[in-house]
């Protein structure tokens, strides 16, 4: 199959040494490099639809990282880029390397990837990254939980979930890292850090002043008695400990909140429970996650998201 540079398809000259240069992709010049490329590792979905809704909302950048052909004019980094530009069905403005060595491309994307919680600490906004890891995946849950999602069980999220979105939230949802950092430092009772903290957050702005006394009867068990939500809740966290899963933690939380607030008893408290009726894939399916009582849930659109009560969030 005979090849076309990409300098052809985007119009500019053909030199013998290494150059760059800011570009304008339209989807069909996209397509067109795309057809000619060499092979290249599979493309990861996720990251083409997390770019693809990024240029669809106008939030695309040039940055420093963009596209770069060898020797033969042929695409050897980007094709995430330019496939979401495609399917995008708008044009982006990009970085372009030409006549890069071929062995440079062995290095290529071989570094430590970086999370959200790393870039909230360089940005000065975490004091590490731990606390940052923490804060981003406290964001995450309130964030599913805002979008009309189970933010234990839904997968997806794609392109929807990226730093702007981490911004937004946190605007919203100041006490997130103030939370973070009460958890971390009070590890006697086995909660799910970063998903309490963001359970822990919305109970405050339900009620500021019951969540305060909640999350200390929570944190400490001081002033309360068997059948008070928080004594139950920490009675089942203690006797099953780490063995239960997030989502069973994160149920518990929640359910033992809703008690509290609406001035109930708790003598037992259960987890995530799979409902006896299968989905249509033929797998069981979990119940829906409790409303948190008092708190006002501002719905968003989550583009691209799959609600699935059987697919897994990696908090």
């Amino acid at each position: 199959m005979s090849t076309v540079r990409a300098e052809v398809i985007l119009g500019l000259p053909i030199t013998t040494w290494r150059w760059q240069s800011a570009v304008q992709i339209t989807p069909e010049k996209a397509k067109a490099i795309l057809d000619n490329q060499p092979a290249q590792r599979p493309f990861s979905l996720l990251n083409v639809a997390r770019l693809k809704i990024e240029i669809m909302e106008g939030r695309f950048r040039r940055t420093h990282q963009g596209l770069a052909f060898d020797e033969n004019g042929l695409l050897r980094d980007g094709q995430h880029r330019l496939r979401a530009c495609y399917e995008a069905g708008r044009s982006i403005e990009i970085l372009a390397c030409f006549n890069e060595p071929a062995p440079l491309f062995a290095h290529y994307d071989n570094g430590v990837t970086r999370t959200m919680g790393t870039t909230l600490y360089l940005a000065g906004k975490a004091e590490t990254t731990k606390v940052g890891n923490g804060v981003t995946s406290a964001a995450k849950f309130i964030w599913a939980y805002d979008s009309g999602l189970n933010p234990s069980h839904s997968s997806g999220f794609y392109g929807s979930w990226n730093m702007t979105a981490v911004e937004e939230v946190l605007k919203t949802h100041k006490n997130i890292p103030a939370y973070v950092k009460m958890l971390d430092a009070n590890r006697q009772v086995p909660y799910k850090k970063s998903v309490t903290a963001g359970l822990f957050t919305m109970f405050s702005e339900a009620d500021p002043d019951m969540a305060k006394v909640f999350i200390d009867q929570c944190i400490n068990g001081e002033n309360i008695k068997k059948g008070d939500p928080a004594y139950t809740l920490r009675e089942s966290m203690l006797l099953h400990g780490n063995r239960q899963t997030m989502q069973d933690k994160a149920y518990k939380v929640a359910r033992a909140w809703n008690a509290f607030y609406e001035g109930r008893t708790l003598s037992a408290i259960y987890g995530a429970t799979r409902r006896k009726k299968a989905n249509e894939n033929g797998t069981d399916i979990y119940d829906e996650f409790p409303e948190i009582a008092g708190y006002f849930r501002p719905l968003r659109k989550a583009e691209g998201s799959k609600k699935d009560g059987n697919h897994e969030i990696d908090f």
